[in-house]
């Protein structure tokens, strides 16, 4: 492959929004066949977001679904899929822009109710169910896989710590802790990468917390 490296820029406004100017390079070249089938059947999870080809993405969703493992999706940077992808996903993580504009494709509400309905996803009462995860104006929507109810908690950045946190069998409540702690002191350091905490520093927070 002989195109650069994907980067991308963080800019802030004089509000202290941010906006990230991607370019994206060899992302766009990445094709979910170099990915075996071996490491997709036995992998707990596999993450997507969408700085590849979606239509690479689509394709790595129905493999994932095809060995019957567990896919988690970050909507962002937001880009149409396919409503057959969306509602095959069994974690959906978008933020507030992302959300309209995902509301604005299926033509409802940005709420997750609204998308839940719209995406065929419902929240059974009792079921070990696949449910959507959704954030909309800053708070985390939980949908519970053994009972009826909505978790809120503040988040960005933690989709990994997350995915981590449920391949390690936590329960939804524990993971989406344990990733807003992980999440809050990213958000307190410089840096992107360079800001992740290590895991028993995580662990120490979430003792004094």
């Amino acid at each position: 492959m002989t195109e650069p490296t994907g980067c991308a820029s963080i800019l802030i406004d004089s509000q202290g929004r941010n906006m990230i100017a991607v370019a994206a390079g060899a992302n766009l070249g990445a094709c979910s066949d170099i990915v075996d089938d071996g490491p997709i059947s036995k992998a707990s999870a596999v993450v997507m977001q969408m700085e590849n080809d979606p239509a690479q993405i689509e394709g790595l969703m129905r493999r994932v679904r095809n060995v019957g493992g567990r896919s988690i999706l970050n909507l962002a940077p937001a880009f149409l899929l396919g409503r057959e992808s969306l509602s095959s996903c069994d974690l959906i993580i978008v933020n507030e822009d992302e959300a309209e504009a995902l509301a604005g494709w299926m033509a409802c509400d940005p709420s997750v109710q609204d998308l839940s309905t719209c995406l065929n996803i419902t929240d059974t009462v009792g079921a070990m169910e696949r449910k959507p995860l959704l954030t909309a104006k800053g708070f985390l929507l939980l949908h519970c896989w053994s009972k009826s109810a909505t978790l809120r908690q503040l988040g960005d950045c933690f989709v990994g710590v997350l995915a981590s946190a449920l391949d390690r069998v936590l329960s939804n409540k524990a993971a989406v802790g344990r990733a807003v702690t992980a999440a809050g002191i990213s958000c307190s350091r410089g840096g992107s990468q360079s800001s992740i905490p290590f895991a028993a520093e995580t662990d120490q927070w979430r003792l004094q917390a």
